[in-house]
């Protein structure tokens, strides 16, 4: 599993976010996903999840995405998250099991469980809200 950094040397606050595909036939997506996130003292403008130089394939059926995000100041603590897809390629549509993201610098480890399809069909953008594990 290798780790994507986004925004390197942009900030010291640091996050730590898995996104989790399911693993039976077609959960996977060609399309595009994005991410924002939301906390007690502010939240990110829209982040697009991949990596221009990498030749891997994001959001394959069973895959966990890690990312490390840099900000230049914490987002308290979260709330929430936006999570979409573009619906692009040829199999766009994407089982979401959940996303994790933990705090560097507290080590507060969030869960968004979505365990969803999100396609046009279905729903191409989730608000989901945070199940907080210590």
């Amino acid at each position: 599993m290798a780790n994507v950094l986004i925004n390197e040397n942009e900030g010291e606050s640091q996050y730590s976010i898995s996104i989790q595909t399911g693993m039976w036939r077609a959960n996977g997506t060609s399309a595009n996903v994005g991410l924002a996130i939301y906390g007690s003292q502010g939240n990110t403008e829209d982040i697009t999840l991949t990596d221009p130089h990498a030749e891997k394939i994001f959001f394959s059926r069973g895959s966990i995405n890690n990312f490390t995000l840099c900000l230049p100041e914490s987002l308290g603590s979260l709330e929430k998250i936006r999570i979409w897809h573009d619906n692009s390629g040829n199999n766009p549509s994407w089982f979401l099991m959940q996303v994790v993201i933990v705090d560097l610098a507290t080590g507060e480890k969030v869960h968004f469980v979505a365990n969803r399809y999100n396609s046009l069909h279905f729903s191409y953008s989730q608000l989901l809200s945070t199940n907080v594990l210590v």
